[in-house]
């Protein structure tokens, strides 16, 4: 669908990023010849899952592609061999990957000719993981984007009970900024010293503008970390 919109006003291509993944083998229909679910971070793989990405999006490149979980069975020489015949071809602009650790993103860098733009990490107010575990510290290090994926907690944020709490103070810190919960979300994880681009998988357009909203809120110190402690952190 998006591919089609594209090619019915082709002048917008030049005004955004696409950006695609690969690395997951789905076991369905259309795949007939995954008996199961698997990862995939083979050269023939790789390569298959950007042109098909390429035809689907109707367009001669990508901007960003991603290797989307690490793969255990991984050769890294294999995936610098498909990421250079990609690149040297124009079809793919820059890399990056998706879930990857510090460790493995280090391994797989090493093996590359050229730097990975990006790690698309899970990050949000339910999620923080990644400020204690070594991976947005090294994405600072090497001056990198961080692509934070369920920025909102796939919803959960919302709909889950557990969550009343933090909402509440949310709320109440929404009311201070003149915002709502959403864009308080969005600017908890840009207030982060990192560079990070929130990805939300909403196709709800208000959902969108509320969170587009976040991007102009500059949390005050104290009010991130209320957020923070109140979505279970200690840090005394």
């Amino acid at each position: 669908m998006f591919g089609a919109a594209l090619r019915a006003r082709p002048g917008r291509r030049n005004s955004i990023q696409l950006i695609s993944k690969c690395g997951i083998a789905p076991a369905s229909v259309l795949s007939p010849q995954h008996r199961v679910l698997h990862l995939d971070g083979s050269r023939e793989h790789i390569v298959a899952s950007a042109e098909r990405s390429l035809r689907a999006l109707c367009t001669d490149h990508l901007d960003v592609f991603l290797l989307h979980r690490p793969d255990v069975l991984m050769q890294c020489e294999e995936v610098a061999e498909a990421f250079t015949q990609l690149s040297e071809q124009g079809k793919v602009r820059s890399f990056g990957v998706s879930n990857f650790s510090s460790s493995q993103f280090a391994v797989l860098q090493a093996a590359l000719p050229f730097p990975l733009v990006t790690n698309q990490i899970e990050l949000s107010v339910l999620k923080t993981d990644a400020l204690g575990n070594g991976v947005l510290d090294d994405i600072r290090l090497r001056g990198i984007v961080a692509m934070a994926w369920s920025p909102l907690g796939g919803g959960r944020l919302f709909t889950d009970p557990a969550n009343e709490q933090l909402i509440n103070v949310m709320a109440s810190v929404a009311h201070r900024y003149g915002a709502t919960i959403t864009a308080v979300a969005i600017a908890w994880i840009l207030r982060l010293p990192a560079k990070i681009t929130p990805v939300l998988g909403t196709i709800d357009p208000e959902r969108l503008t509320q969170a587009a909203r976040g991007c102009f809120l500059d949390l005050d110190r104290q009010d991130w970390y209320e957020i923070f402690a109140a979505a279970g952190n200690s840090f005394a």
